[in-house]
């Protein structure tokens, strides 16, 4: 009975935040695709740019514990005001260095562009409210994640009717850049007032507590990092190698390729305490729900990748228009990146469970640096294809092969290849019965 209720909440704990990610993602396609045509392929691209550049700080904001929480709040249950008081405090004072290394980072590869420093600087504040988006982990190690869900929804419809003012007004490239602040500014807020709502514990700060979270998901912030490294160095490299415009056709492409990503976020951060909960009763069981995880995460993104794969010529065009046509072949190769992308993202949950996470530095170090040398040699010959094989190639070398060559690793892989098995999703359909 007990086992019953537990998959129905991580059910219905899923279908809230994908109801509410599919029509925020809806109205985020509208929105992003009339910016995207509003704004023209050369300042889309020195947003994405600025995106790119915000997205190295995330990691160290968020000091790791954006993987760590919702196991430490499972197995601290008594101190979780403690937990996630430390947890926002620490990450808030990291975002204020981070958005001064961010500023003196641009200004020093944008010593001419003062329209690249402005737009990256102001996109840069939302880092302040990346820590208290922290608490949005208490939420899903409750299995509230509707309310969550909902304060997303609330922000991102009155972000998109302020986009839609910049867009009836005419407003300049930099308006556009603070809108992705007061999108993360509105979340907190929302979050914030449930998390009281609903009987959450006072926040405290302890200091004992915060070098025992720090000493568990210090691998997290570097992994993260270097995660960051291969997945957005590209963007960085095409803007200051081959221009703004090149940078432009490949965000659409991108933009396009990871538009279900709520969906797999959705699926992962809802069966993380799951996943962590079997990890406590046993290893048979443990093994079960991980396969589970990996199923749905792999035949879900290998279907949305057929999908953009066979119909990216009508799919750019309608969202983006004729001027971004250089985006479709790039759409082509770069959406098979996320089929390793979204099983790397799976698979931390086993990293973690099973006390693995050193090598989460490893993998993604070797992977970033591959990420790299690959831009490096195939942007000056194809662009933004290149940038797209370099960023497919560095995915599955990282998330499926280094796995592969360390043996105390090889165990994920096996377990992703035997829930490929059309059996584990047949079996997983008939619990919801």
């Amino acid at each position: 009975m007990i086992s019953k209720m537990i998959k129905s909440r991580v059910a219905n704990n899923a279908i809230w935040i994908i109801i509410c990610k599919i029509a925020q993602s809806i109205l985020g396609i509208i929105i992003s695709a009339l910016s995207a045509r509003y704004l023209g392929p050369s300042n889309f691209g020195l947003i994405s740019y600025a995106a790119s550049i915000a997205a190295f700080a995330i990691p160290i904001t968020q000091l790791g514990l954006n993987c760590t929480i919702v196991k430490e709040l499972i197995d601290n249950p008594d101190d979780e005001g403690l937990i996630l008081g430390t947890s926002v405090f620490m990450s808030l004072i990291s975002s204020f260095f981070c958005m001064l290394g961010t500023y003196l980072t641009v200004s020093f590869l944008n010593r001419n562009e003062t329209i690249a420093i402005v737009v990256c600087l102001l996109y840069s504040t939302m880092l302040l409210f990346v820590a208290t988006e922290l608490i949005i982990f208490w939420f899903q190690a409750h299995y509230y994640s509707k309310y969550a869900s909902i304060s997303s929804l609330i922000a991102y419809v009155v972000v998109s009717l302020y986009k839609i003012y910049l867009l009836v007004t005419s407003k300049g490239v930099e308006w556009f850049a603070l809108s992705y602040s007061m999108d993360y500014c509105l979340i907190s807020i929302g979050l914030l007032f449930f998390y009281h709502k609903l009987g959450g514990k006072r926040l405290k700060l302890s200091f004992s507590t915060g070098r025992r979270l720090l000493s568990n998901s210090w691998t997290f912030i570097i992994s993260g990092l270097l995660a960051v490294i291969y997945a957005q160095t590209d963007r960085i490299m095409l803007k200051n190698m081959v221009g703004n415009t090149e940078s432009g056709y490949y965000s659409a492409a991108t933009t396009t390729a990871v538009m279900a990503s709520f969906i797999f976020s959705a699926i992962i951060d809802s069966m993380r305490p799951y996943v962590f909960e079997g990890k406590q009763e046993s290893d048979s069981v443990f093994k079960k729900r991980i396969k589970y995880l990996y199923s749905i995460v792999f035949y879900l993104s290998a279907l949305y990748s057929i999908i953009c794969f066979v119909f990216a010529t009508p799919i750019i065009n309608i969202l983006y228009g004729k001027e971004y046509q250089s985006s479709i072949k790039i759409l082509q190769v770069m959406v098979w990146y996320t089929v390793f992308n979204y099983y790397g993202g799976a698979q931390s949950v086993w990293f973690l469970a099973e006390k693995k996470q050193k090598y989460l530095v490893l993998f993604g170090g070797l992977g970033a640096l591959l990420n790299i040398v690959l831009n490096l040699a195939l942007i000056p010959l194809l662009g933004g294809m290149g940038a797209g094989i370099a960023t497919l190639v560095s995915a599955i070398i990282t998330n499926v092969v280094l796995c592969l060559i360390i043996k105390s690793t090889r165990k994920t892989v096996f377990l992703l290849f035997s829930s490929i098995n059309p059996k584990v999703i047949l079996s997983l359909l008939k619990l919801r019965k």
